[in-house]
């Protein structure tokens, strides 16, 4: 396993990820998991089978994180405990605080993303899309930046370093 990868696993606990065929809302669960170097399974599917699956979740949505059986939903609130059992949650209030409203950040930044890729009318999607590129994204890069350089080349919690290098 890479070094970029931490070499403590989350022992005894068994875990499938549920989701579309695609990276999305599971992409920072995956991530997490494999930070860890925990083994899961997933269960994919395409769009066309999501009618039959839904009724299935709890609250008709995905990703859905089973751990030893037991069904837990919400993207971010899977990510923040598997952040707390992999030790990434904050060594204090302060620490979560700062973790948490990371998090938020790139969550609002990838609603201002998900807007402009979802957009059908061409017009307003070709506007959403200068916005997104002249404006959002050089925004909260500068600002990431700025924490990361703040913090000593980390974003928050001196654990999980930012890139810089990321186009």
């Amino acid at each position: 396993m890479s070094s970029l990868f931490s070499e403590t696993k989350m022992p005894g606990k068994k875990y499938k990820l549920t989701y579309f065929s695609a990276a999305g809302l599971a992409e920072p669960i995956r991530f997490l998991l494999l930070y860890t170097g925990q083994e899961f399974q997933e269960e994919l599917f395409l769009r066309d089978d999501w009618a039959k699956l839904k009724p299935q979740q709890p609250f008709g949505k995905v990703p859905v994180l089973e751990v030893d059986g037991k069904k837990a939903h919400q993207s971010k609130a899977i990510c923040r405990y598997l952040a707390r059992q992999a030790g990434l949650a904050g060594s204090d209030d302060w620490e979560g605080l700062q973790v948490d409203a990371v998090v938020d950040a790139v969550d609002d930044l990838r609603q201002a993303f998900y807007g402009y890729f979802m957009e059908q009318n061409e017009a307003a999607k070709a506007t959403k899309k200068e916005t997104v590129v002249k404006e959002t994204m050089p925004f909260y890069m500068s600002r990431f930046e700025a924490l990361a350089k703040e913090n000593g080349g980390y974003l928050a919690n001196g654990k999980v370093r930012g890139h810089s290098h990321i186009t």
